[in-house]
């Protein structure tokens, strides 16, 4: 962004450590459901609704992060309890400071880990990535994604599950992320919109990698659908030998890690609209 964007009036300054301690910014679908919807009784009862079956959804989603975490952890021979309670009991209770400082430093590093990785990976299937962008185009269109079923049924299950597991990954339409943006002290708003675009830009790309890395080295066809969660590690393995599957390991970990972390944020944040309480 330019120097020309001026900082909003009000706003603090950027290393105003006393309102980050306050928690001073607060935001989300609740916030501007109840102050931007026309019914303003409407939009308020919608509000509430939404932070409600959202505070449900939090316990499922840090139950699977969990499940990850710990299988991730027991694979590079770390205490599953040390993974699962000290590393993210010691975060979350340390508040949103210690949220977003280990945020912070995890994000970077388990990006870089994982696309050097994928990269290096790619590179020993490099003959084989053309077949397999050409295989995913064929695959939507064609019997094969059907598996058995009529052409309609597959393609509209491929889209359907596509769209779920991209929504969920990246939290795009989900409305959870904006609280998290909506906490960041930033010179202005369009900045910190920029990083909400390029989130979900990183996420994309991290997934395509894989699942390019996994169509390449051709583990797909040798892996049945009931460890189809193994499929990543194997493709890494085989390309790079016992340090392919560190990396994913490793990866996997922090990526576990860090969306406990933000769950836990979301969940703090949904329970604070919902019972107008800090």
């Amino acid at each position: 962004m330019s120097a020309a964007i001026k900082q909003p009036a009000g706003t603090p300054s950027l290393n105003s450590q006393a309102a980050l301690r306050r928690n001073a910014w607060a935001g989300g679908p609740g916030y501007y459901m109840t102050k931007g919807f026309p019914i303003k009784s409407v939009g308020k009862a919608m509000a509430r609704a939404g932070a409600c079956v959202a505070m449900v959804y939090c316990l499922p989603s840090i139950a699977t992060q969990s499940i990850s975490l710990i299988q991730d952890a027991e694979t590079m021979s770390v205490n599953k309890h040390l993974a699962g309670v000290t590393l993210v009991g010691a975060v979350v209770l340390g508040g949103l400071i210690r949220v977003a400082k280990t945020a912070d430093k995890m994000a970077p590093i388990m990006f870089l880990l994982y696309f050097i990785g994928s990269l290096f990976a790619l590179f020993s299937y490099a003959d084989n990535i053309i077949p397999c962008l050409i295989l995913v185009c064929k695959s939507a269109f064609t019997g094969t994604a059907a598996a058995g079923a009529f052409m309609g049924a597959g393609t509209s299950m491929a889209i359907r599950m596509g769209l779920a597991h991209a929504t969920y990954s990246c939290e795009a339409d989900m409305g959870s992320a904006p609280s998290a943006h909506a906490a960041a002290v930033i010179d202005h708003p369009v900045r910190q919109d920029l990083w909400g675009v390029f989130e979900v830009l990183v996420d994309g790309l991290v997934c395509a990698l894989s699942g390019l890395v996994v169509l390449s080295s051709g583990v797909w066809k040798e892996i049945g659908a009931d460890t189809a969660f193994t499929m990543p590690a194997a493709a890494f393995q085989k390309a790079l030998g016992n340090a392919g599957a560190y990396i994913v390991t490793i990866s996997l970990f922090l990526f576990a890690l860090s969306s406990i972390i933000a769950v836990i944020w979301y969940g703090e944040k949904l329970v604070e609209f919902f019972f107008n309480t800090k």
